[in-house]
């Protein structure tokens, strides 16, 4: 653990980069703002928009310490019909400050539930960081089956009046 010193104002802290990650890092602090934004998405069935998928200023606004689980679950984007859910997965955005990069990684979000203790397949969130959650293959086809027939059936009516 690292220890919590007092600092007054001015106070200047310069750390300089191992080049590695340290998880027991990213924690709050006494120098730490008290949380950090990060951008979410989830445009899924049931919910048409991020506001009817309870998506709010709450639940974009994560203490630091926020894994990609816990991003996911507060997205709303975890649970569910397992039959219809089980495959959905999820997006993260987030820029790299070892590398100086941006990194997309993709999780299937059954699987990553089931590796939640493993911080290379569950990484912690950065401000600024984005994620998307997307539906299954299942809920892909019950849209397709829905469009045609939202299709197909006002045509269907306009021809039994002619």
């Amino acid at each position: 653990p690292v220890p919590d010193i007092a600092l007054t104002a001015n106070d200047t802290i310069e750390v300089p980069s191992s080049g590695k990650f340290h998880p027991e890092l990213v924690r709050p602090s006494a120098i730490t703002p008290p949380g950090m934004r990060v951008f979410i998405s989830n445009l899924s069935v049931p919910a048409d928009s991020n506001a009817q998928a309870s998506v709010n200023e709450e639940g974009t606004r994560l203490p630091y310490g926020t894994q990609l689980l816990q991003a996911t679950v507060g997205a709303n984007c975890v649970g569910g019909s397992s039959s219809v859910n089980s495959s959905r997965y999820v997006v993260l955005a987030s820029y790299n400050p070892l590398t100086r990069r941006s990194e997309v990684i993709e999780r299937n979000i059954e699987r990553l539930v089931r590796d939640a203790g493993r911080d290379e397949f569950n990484p912690y969130l950065l401000p600024g960081d984005a994620l998307a959650c997307y539906d299954s293959q299942a809920s892909d086809l019950r849209d397709i089956a829905r469009m045609v027939t939202d299709i197909l059936l006002p045509l269907t009516l306009l021809k039994t009046l002619r």
